[in-house]
């Protein structure tokens, strides 16, 4: 909805690997031959979001521009994965300006609320792969973004 260029564009390690046109409907369809599962790009400028793909995933996506972030959702074989990512971006993004809250505190209770930060997205994720079952690199790849986030 509320698109705010005419184009997807697909990148994978760093290489654009296509662009896509939205239909008149703004709509798009995109298959990625011998996919790689990992992490891929989807930006529609001035936004990007990171996707998971692994083979035999079909996803679709659906997302207000006005509200980029907050409204993205995923469905489809692989929609947990995204849907937890999108989650956890978030979560991550409200994160960073409370901290800016906490400046004032001891470094060892600023340590603490951050760790307790950690251990609450560490929980949202076991809690989503005991429903799940995501693959192990998948939850390596999780446990790496949580720590780098933290």
């Amino acid at each position: 909805l509320n698109p705010t260029s005419d184009q997807i564009i697909i990148q994978r390690n760093g290489r654009i690997l296509d662009t896509i046109l939205l239909n008149d409907k703004n709509r798009f369809s995109y298959k990625i031959d011998s996919v790689e599962k990992g992490l891929y790009i989807i930006e529609h400028r001035p936004e990007t979001q990171n996707v998971y793909i692994s083979p035999g995933d079909s996803l679709l996506l659906r997302v207000n521009t006005l509200a980029f972030d907050e409204s993205l959702h995923f469905s489809g074989k692989g929609f947990a994965k995204n849907n937890l990512m999108a989650e956890m971006f978030l979560q991550d993004e409200s994160t960073g300006r409370l901290l800016l809250n906490f400046y004032k505190y001891t470094p060892q209770r600023f340590g603490e609320i951050a760790d307790s930060i950690r251990s609450e997205r560490e929980r949202l994720l076991e809690k989503s792969n005991e429903k799940q079952k995501f693959s192990e690199e998948f939850i390596n790849l999780s446990k790496d973004i949580i720590a780098y986030e933290n």
